[in-house]
């Protein structure tokens, strides 16, 4: 299993291809990859998401087989605390608004 594979450099990637490509070999063996485009914070340290997003180009192109799976469900957040959160932000944002047109009148 590779997880948060959105922030994967391409150097990482061509050490993790080899793995996976000896281990897709065998038979009913199978290999599990994590992540979400969206969520690549490791720009910085040469993360690509593009990697994760090509990943089915990569491996089908040698006839292996890969399956992509969407989750559409949070299982990390409570829906309380998802509610809580877009109350606050939307009335910190107000607030921030409010504070540059008093730094910066027209």
């Amino acid at each position: 299993m590779i997880d948060e594979f959105q922030d994967t450099s391409t150097i990482q990637w061509k050490n993790f291809k080899v793995l996976l490509e000896k281990t897709m070999s065998r038979e009913n063996a199978g290999n599990l990859i994590v992540g979400d485009v969206k969520q690549s914070i490791y720009r910085w340290r040469s993360g690509d998401w593009r990697l994760l997003n090509n990943i089915d180009k990569e491996f089908n192109k040698s006839a292996k087989k890969v399956s992509i799976e969407t989750l559409d469900t949070n299982y990390r957040s409570d829906r309380n605390i998802i509610e809580f959160n877009n109350a606050f932000f939307t009335e910190a944002v107000k607030l921030e608004i409010e504070d540059l047109k008093d730094k910066c009148p027209e």
